[in-house]
Formats: C-alpha cells, sequence, structure tokens
C-alpha cells in the first residue's frame, strides 16, 4: 500500500498543520501533511526573492524535483511557472499537487517509474 494512502488514513485533520495563507492551493490530490510539508520548503528554497532569474527558477526547480524524489519517492515531474496555463495529466494516485506561491505557479506531480 502507498505511503501516502496509509498517511491519508491515519491523518486527524484537526491536528495537521495546513499550508500557510500565503498559498493558494489550486489542486491537491495529497495528504493535508504532505501540502504543508512541500509548501514549507518551497518557502524555504525561495526564501526572501520577490522576483528571479530565470538561472534561479532552474536551481529552485531542480532541487525541488529532488527534495521530492527523495521525499515521495521517484519520478516527479516539476514545472515553475507565471501567468495562466491549461493542462491535462495523468498521474499516480495520491501524488498531484498544484499551487500558487507570490507570482509563480508550481505543477507538482509524480508519473509511474515503469
Amino acid at each position: 500500500m502507498c505511503v501516502e494512502k496509509v498517511q491519508r488514513s491515519k491523518v486527524n485533520v484537526a491536528s495537521t498543520p495546513k499550508p500557510s495563507k500565503d498559498f493558494e492551493i489550486i489542486l491537491s490530490k495529497m495528504s493535508p501533511q504532505a501540502e504543508y510539508d512541500i509548501t514549507e520548503h518551497v518557502r524555504e528554497l525561495m526564501g526572501d526573492l520577490k522576483e528571479f532569474k530565470q538561472s534561479e527558477i532552474k536551481e529552485i526547480s531542480n532541487k525541488l524535483k529532488q527534495y521530492l524524489d527523495e521525499t515521495y519517492d521517484r519520478v516527479w515531474q516539476v514545472i515553475i511557472l507565471n501567468g495562466s496555463y491549461c493542462m491535462n495529466f495523468s498521474h499516480e494516485p495520491f501524488k498531484a499537487l498544484h499551487f500558487k506561491y507570490g507570482p509563480n505557479i508550481f505543477l507538482l506531480w509524480r508519473t509511474p517509474k515503469g
């Protein structure tokens, strides 16, 4: 049984921290604890910077993917963008999170390994 499904069944929603109001959750197929952990990691990666150069966004994307692969198993896809988007995608059960933080939109999902 996948870790996320077990985590969802054990969670006490009242005691689970929620993502900060700085984050606007667009879509979540993950547990509240995973939402919180991932958004807090993004906050750490972004630091106090308000505007980023392309090279900085690429580095944040790489570090976020590495964190997701190590924490929630492989293989994660990470897209960071500004502006509107349309998207159709497939993901493993309980492994997708889209949110807005500042001017950036983060699209995160895990694809099957094989």
